[in-house]
């Protein structure tokens, strides 16, 4: 909503029996002053714009690397993070899970493991359906892990079970949910303007398969895209969806596909 003003115009008889054109009173800052609080305005939203993971930084970047800067391949090791998170999700059984960061690649494991504790808490995912719950451990047994991993390391994880992901993409095998670190950084097209959304639909698809959940199809033109639609290889008329559920708690469904 707009604020504005009035400026309220007086009249000064002049002599003669005629009447000074009455002056307006500017109630806007000087533009000194003015350029001061735009340029401050500005800054607070490009800063805003890099806390929440978009906009350029102070070199003009989009915030994602460069892709030749992403390594290909790594040791095959993983950091564990530590600590735990709280219980999230319906009545029926928790299932655990760690968070595990691929030695070398210069993310925090902490940090990978607070988004993936976000996006399964939230109200949209798959806790949704009131029965399946999560909580995060760093030792000991546990469900399943959630593994950031270089192109070849996942490759060569997921290749084991027989998956070919082509440097490209992630997996689900076993008990690892094999997250590609290059999908991580730099998402797909349909998501390279908001790779945090991205980062929710990898963890949700491939948390989906390891709950039993095929691939699906779109539902329709115009309608989101079934989280365990395949969306890196074209939405086909959908709408872009990371979520398994809406906010209403409805299934986002679609034909199951083979």
């Amino acid at each position: 909503m707009l604020a504005g003003g009035l400026a309220v115009r007086g009249t000064t008889p002049r002599a003669g029996g005629t009447e000074e054109a009455p002056k307006e009173e500017s109630t806007a800052a000087p533009a000194k002053d003015r350029q001061k609080v735009t340029e401050t305005e500005k800054g607070r939203e490009k800063k805003q714009e890099r806390e929440d993971g978009r906009g350029k930084d102070e070199k003009g970047n989009d915030g994602k690397p460069d892709p030749d800067s992403i390594p290909a391949s790594g040791p095959g090791t993983f950091a564990t993070a530590g600590g735990g998170g709280d219980r999230v999700g319906g009545s029926g059984r928790t299932l655990t899970y760690v968070v595990q960061v691929e030695d070398g690649i210069g993310i925090p494991a902490p940090d990978v493991a607070a988004e993936v504790e976000r996006i399964l808490a939230d109200e949209r995912g798959w806790t949704a359906d009131g029965k399946v719950g999560f909580g995060r451990v760093s030792g000991g047994a546990s469900d399943f892990r959630v593994r950031l991993a270089t192109a070849g390391t996942v490759d060569d994880i997921c290749g084991r079970y027989g998956l070919d992901t082509g440097g490209e993409v992630n997996c689900n095998v076993g008990q690892d949910v094999m997250v590609n670190l290059k999908r991580w950084l730099l998402a797909t097209r349909y998501y390279a303007d908001d790779v945090a959304s991205y980062r929710a639909l990898i963890v949700n698809h491939e948390v989906g398969h390891f709950l039993g959940h095929g691939h699906e199809g779109c539902p329709g033109a115009g309608r989101p895209a079934p989280v365990m639609m395949q969306q890196i290889k074209g939405l086909h008329g959908c709408r872009t969806n990371v979520w398994p559920y809406d906010a209403e708690g409805r299934p986002l469904t679609g034909p199951a596909v083979g």
